[in-house]
This record gives structure tokens, sequence and C-alpha cells, in this order.
């Protein structure tokens, strides 16, 4: 008579060496013991974040799968977010009504380079990142050191894409304040910087008498 067992899970399958199944790490712990780099988040505030948060929030105390975070730990001990802001935004706010939640978390490995990168990269997933958004993390990545090209093979774009993003993230920022409110899409105020000074006026003009 043969004893039956339990279904194979994942873990047994890396467990017995399956060819092909590995295992990875992660952790669960208290989201309030993650901090955020200044200035390291791209996302500009306003609705639209709100809402992702909410909805992120609504996610968590629903009981819903929701990826893990990436974190580093310095030196110190702190836990560093690397990808994953707003989630443990909506945790830590989580924690508050549902003080036994913890957030899954995993270690990321890499420099700061390789963080910027993976945060672009990942702002592919549940809320995009905007055209200024990521042109802002392009821009970082040329003070870095990376060249243009660099940048584009890294993020599997165009040259032509990382350039329209480093205009955008160079434009006054009264523009880019228009381009976040909504007033004007990345487009088209790329094409008024790309136009001189009397076209960054006009579109300023334009937005102004709306």
């Amino acid at each position: 008579m043969s004893t039956k067992t339990a279904n194979p899970t994942l873990r047994t399958l890396a467990e017995d060496k399956v060819e092909g199944v590995s295992k990875q790490t992660t952790f669960r712990i208290d989201p309030n013991l993650i901090k955020f780099e200044k200035n390291f988040n791209l996302r500009d505030k306003g609705p639209d974040l709100d809402e992702h948060i909410e909805r992120l929030f609504q996610a968590y105390k629903a009981g819903d799968m929701v990826p893990d975070i990436d974190v580093t730990v310095d030196e110190d001990g702190n836990v560093i977010a690397r990808d994953g802001h707003c989630r443990t935004t909506a945790a830590k706010r989580v924690r508050k009504e549902i003080p036994d939640f913890t957030l899954g978390c995993r270690q990321f490995r890499g420099n700061d380079v390789d963080a910027v990168i993976h945060m672009l990269n990942s702002g592919t997933g549940g809320k995009r990142l905007t055209p200024l958004e990521e042109g802002r993390g392009y821009l970082r990545l040329l003070k870095m050191g990376l060249t243009p090209v660099e940048i584009a093979e890294k993020r599997h774009v165009s040259r032509v894409t990382i350039d329209n993003g480093i205009t955008l993230a160079e434009a006054p920022a009264e523009v880019q304040q228009m381009i976040v409110a909504g007033d004007v899409s990345a487009t088209t105020a790329r094409d008024a910087i790309k136009g001189g000074k009397d076209a960054v006026k006009a579109l300023k003009d334009a937005v102004e008498q709306k």
C-alpha cells in the first residue's frame, strides 16, 4: 500500500535540487524599519500617486498578492528601500491598523548605478514612471558617469528615448510643474523646449490663459 505524500512545493523542488529550480531568500519585516534615501525615489507627488498608494493599501488589507520590495542594509544596520517606495508607504499605513503586519522584502545586490537602473526598470510595473520621472533617472545616471549610449543599453531603449528624457529633466521648473499638473503633455513640453525661449514662453502663456 503506497503512502500518499503532500503535493510538492517550489521549496521542496529546490531542496530536492530539481534542475532549473532554485530558492531565493525573502524576509518579512516591520515596514516602519524601512527608511527612504532623500531624493532617491523618482516619482512626483500628486493625486495620481496618492490613488496608487491607496490601491496598494487596500490590497495589503485584503490579503492580495503584492510583489516584495527590494532593500539594502547600510553599515549601521539601517534598512533602505531601493525599489517599492509606494508599497512601503502603503504598508506603513497598514501597520497602524494591523500591528503585526509585515512587509515582504528581498536583499538588493548592486551599486548605486544598479539601484537606479533597477528602479527605472521596475517602474514599468504597477504604476509606470512618467516620461519626466524616467528623464530624472537618466539625468541621475548621466551625473554618475554613464553615457547616454550606456544608459540606453542598460534600459534596452533607444538613444532618442534617453535624450528626450534628459531634455525633460533639464527643463525649467515651471515647465516641469506644468507637466506634473497635467496642463501639457511631455511631448508638447519637449517640443517647446527644443523650440527655444520664445516657444517656452508661448507655452506658458497658453497654459495661463486656460
